[in-house]
């Protein structure tokens, strides 16, 4: 069955509803009742009356077990992964200084980390003058 026939289908039933209400409604009022009246016994309706009616205490909310992960263990695990992070990044870090004192080693120059700071004991590098140059715009 398409949309469509289910539409169509469900309309007839509607109006075929509708139809026997409209015909109820003419019984009734024939009949010389108010529609507003209750001639007929409704069946279906069942009255209740409740003998206490507050509403029940309110449940206090469960106290987390020890299974259940809390706020606090989720702070403790993001901090220890970034520890755990730090501590590779920190790794990384020596080999890198490493290999770059191996490189400057290759290439004749003294460690950088044993050498003095000093301005009269570093090794200076002359660069070009670019500011003397006549073909820059």
């Amino acid at each position: 069955m398409s949309i469509r026939d289910e539409i169509a289908h469900l309309c007839r039933e509607h109006d075929r509803l509708m139809a026997e209400h409209d015909e109820w409604m003419a019984r009734r009022e024939g009949a010389g009742s108010s529609p507003m009246q209750e001639s007929e016994p409704v069946l279906d309706l069942v009255f209740k009356t409740i003998e206490d009616a507050t509403p029940p205490a309110p449940q206090p909310e469960p106290q987390p077990s020890s299974d259940e992960p809390t706020l606090g263990d989720a702070v403790l695990e993001f901090c220890g992964a970034v520890d755990r992070r730090f501590e590779r990044l920190e790794h990384a870090h020596v080999e890198l200084r490493g290999k770059v004192d191996a490189l400057l080693t290759l290439l004749g120059k003294k460690d950088v980390r044993s050498a003095d700071t000093s301005s009269d004991s570093a090794d200076v590098i002359d660069l070009p003058d670019w500011r003397s140059r006549r073909d820059v715009a």
